[in-house]
């Protein structure tokens, strides 16, 4: 589900032409999801349509210490 909204947000987009990360915060909480370690990753992007953005990209501290994305957003 979770791939195919990505594919769907990103895909009118075009490729990414550009990608400079903006802001990078650590935090334990965010909206909509348990208590955990994250870090909220915010990129000024640039895309093939010509459209520019920030992405958020929400990664997670896993149980064995990797890190996996819980979320994306486009703004």
């Amino acid at each position: 589900d979770f791939v195919q909204k990505l594919a769907d947000a990103r895909g009118p987009l075009g490729r990414a032409t550009s990608r400079k990360l903006s802001r990078s915060t650590p935090t334990t909480q965010v909206k909509g999801g348990p208590d955990g370690e994250y870090v909220v990753l915010e990129f000024d992007s640039e895309f093939a349509n010509g459209m520019a953005l920030t992405e958020r990209v929400t990664p997670v501290r896993e149980a064995d210490g990797s890190f996996r994305v819980s979320g994306y957003y486009l703004t």
